[in-house]
């Protein structure tokens, strides 16, 4: 299981230095630990407890039962993350989807399921970085969305290409059927 954790921390820190911006806002949590739960998604309560190195990238990762008598520090930031949020952004992203809007405003998450605990500072980053990365994820979803529509109409086009030609292969064979038929009967004339 160990390594599973140094593989998602590894894909988490690749994110982090392929986007500069990313990087700078989690610089500002050098050696912080932050904790993310999960109180309400799954039938256990689960959090992510995180640890960023000096260069703002994650050292740390594992997934634990939720300490609840975990006293607020200086270098602890707890984000809270519930059921309420998750289904609330889903929606979001669907009537986005099917309104056709390319991409939606910048979202605005406090108050519909989602806190963050900590000093005032870190949790002013880590709502950017919260924006950051749901802003990349939509752009990267609407990417897909667009390619994925993109090859809908190219195998739509083949479909009716391929249709056309059926059509245009039927008439061949019943042009070629008359001209066997009428063959057949010279030669039974003669």
């Amino acid at each position: 299981m160990e390594n599973f954790f140094y593989v998602v921390r590894d894909l988490i820190n690749r994110s982090i230095e392929n986007n500069e911006e990313l990087k700078l806002q989690t610089r500002l949590l050098s050696n912080r630990k932050m904790i993310i739960v999960v109180p309400d998604l799954l039938p256990l309560p689960l959090s992510l407890n995180t640890f960023f190195g000096s260069d703002g990238l994650l050292d740390k990762i594992s997934i634990k039962e939720p300490d609840s008598e975990l006293s607020p520090s200086e270098d602890l930031i707890r984000i809270i993350i519930t059921k309420v949020f998750i289904v609330a952004q889903l929606n979001k992203l669907k009537e986005s989807v099917s309104s056709g809007e390319k991409q939606p405003n910048t979202p605005k998450f406090f108050g519909q399921g989602l806190r963050i605990e900590g000093d005032a500072d870190d949790i002013q980053v880590v709502s950017d970085i919260v924006s950051l990365v749901i802003a990349e994820a939509l752009k990267t979803f609407y990417s897909t969305v667009g390619k994925l529509k993109k090859l809908k109409n190219f195998f739509s086009q083949q479909a009716n290409d391929f249709y056309r030609g059926k059509s245009d292969v039927e008439e061949y064979l019943v042009i070629v059927k008359n001209l066997m038929e009428r063959v057949e009967n010279l030669e039974k004339k003669t």
